[in-house]
């Protein structure tokens, strides 16, 4: 963490990169090196070409409730709302003022789902 740079990092990591995996894949593939599974993932069934702001927030998301452990899905966990998060997580990227940070984080998650992607057969 480098407090004069609080973007430097945000968004990126071992975790969500996981999630990302999932979520353009499958389950089974997510902590694998390759993608394995009969069925076509995610990406292949929604025609999913490149990861979009959404995809983050959406899996910075899946990452909070993974920690938390939690038994069952809920909007609300305590006072943390998720929708909110989601939305907040958005406008953080798509309003910031760093427009080189959102391209940079955008570059590096299209081209680590990319190489994802091409060990599907």
């Amino acid at each position: 963490y480098d407090p004069s740079m609080i973007s430097k990092g945000l968004f990126r990591g071992f975790l969500i990169e996981r999630v990302l995996k999932h979520i353009f894949t499958s389950p089974s593939s997510a902590l694998s090196k390759r993608v394995k599974g009969a069925r076509a993932g995610n990406a292949k069934i929604h025609r999913m070409q490149q990861v979009e702001v959404e995809h983050i927030a959406y899996a910075a998301i899946q990452a909070r409730f993974i920690i938390l452990s939690a038994e069952k899905w809920t909007d609300q966990d305590a006072l943390f709302n998720y929708q909110d998060y989601y939305y907040r997580i958005i406008c953080l990227i798509r309003e910031t003022k760093d427009q080189k940070w959102a391209s940079e984080l955008l570059s590096y998650y299209n081209k680590y789902v990319a190489d994802v992607l091409k060990t599907i057969h």
